[in-house]
């Protein structure tokens, strides 16, 4: 099981990767809708690296969002990391 339950890791969690944060949870789309996740920009080749412990769900391609990563965190809770070219679990 996870070392920390997610639910109880709120302000814990550091950021996947450094960059940019370009889009934050919750704020206006543009479209009328809310973001449900956070975007950072990067460096190009930047490593990204897994906020929580997890079980791999998914991890590979998906549509236009390049290689996506679905850790199922426990308690109800997943996490998807997207837009990386390669990943490695």
């Amino acid at each position: 099981s996870p070392a920390i339950a997610f639910a109880s890791a709120k302000g814990l969690l550091s950021l996947p990767v450094n960059g940019t944060k370009i889009r934050d949870f919750g704020g206006s789309d543009g479209v009328g809708g809310v973001e449900k996740g956070i975007s950072l920009a990067t460096r190009r080749g930047a490593q990204v690296t897994t906020p929580c412990d997890g079980w791999v769900v998914y991890a590979g391609p998906f549509r236009s969002y390049g290689q996506l990563l679905i850790l199922n965190a426990g308690g109800g809770y997943h996490v998807l990391i997207a837009g990386m070219e390669r990943i490695s679990v």
